[in-house]
């Protein structure tokens, strides 16, 4: 891991260093904002954006992976979908950050039906054990209201033996950070129509990663106590 405030103060003045990494992984907000709670309405436009880039280069591929899961790889973007038939019917554009990935949009058709988010996710994590890329994680964006389908998708993923993170990402992440154990105590953090709550990030990862994602919070928690942000 290059996570280590020591090597921080060699680097010239604006390399890019494990301090930068953190900021732009956990705590830039995503373009979009799209909650992966709510299930934004957005395919449409997912299913669009995949044919741009089919038709725009010939450099990224479609790569089939396992249960009907497509991708496209690119160098700042992802594309991850569920397609059957030959239809996209759960589609999700994750940026590509230094630390893991960030969820900037997602949508499905026929809601309350399978495929769910939290199928998408699993393929997500799975795929992403096969690749060099550092920190096997996503960030997903927070909601201020929940409904039964999102309540749903996260007891899943927590069925499934997944980890999940919470923190806040206006104040202290480091210090504020709580992994998620079961559904009560992910309800704590939703109150139906406050938007303060928004407020609130998840990371989802695997058991056998979920011990770097915390090693890096812990070195953002030593950074906040001795005032070294």
């Amino acid at each position: 891991m290059h996570d280590n405030w020591h090597i921080n103060k060699m680097l010239p003045p604006g390399s890019f260093s494990s301090r930068d990494d953190f900021i732009e992984t956990w705590l830039f907000e995503s373009p979009e904002g799209i909650s992966s709670v709510a299930l934004a309405p957005s395919i449409e436009a997912i299913i669009s954006d995949v044919k741009n880039t089919i038709q725009l280069s010939s450099d990224y591929k479609v790569e089939q992976l396992a249960h009907n899961f497509y991708k496209i790889e690119m160098r700042q973007v992802v594309y991850y979908w569920y397609e059957q038939s030959g239809k996209m019917l759960l589609g999700a554009e994750f940026l590509k950050k230094p630390q893991g990935l960030v969820v900037s949009a997602i949508g499905k058709f026929n809601k309350g039906q399978p495929p769910f988010a939290s199928d998408l996710y699993n393929a997500v994590l799975t795929d992403r054990k096969n690749i060099e890329y550092g920190v096997d994680a996503i960030r997903i964006m927070s909601d201020e209201k929940m409904s039964e389908e999102g309540l749903g998708i996260w007891e899943k993923l927590l069925q499934q033996g997944h980890m999940i993170m919470v923190y806040d990402a206006q104040a202290t992440p480091g210090q504020s950070q709580i992994r998620i154990t079961n559904v009560p105590e992910l309800k704590a953090f939703f109150r139906l129509k406050d938007p303060a709550f928004k407020r609130y990030q998840y990371v989802l990862s695997e058991a056998n990663a979920y011990p770097d994602v915390v090693a890096l919070f812990n070195t953002r928690r030593m950074r906040e106590i001795n005032n070294m942000l």
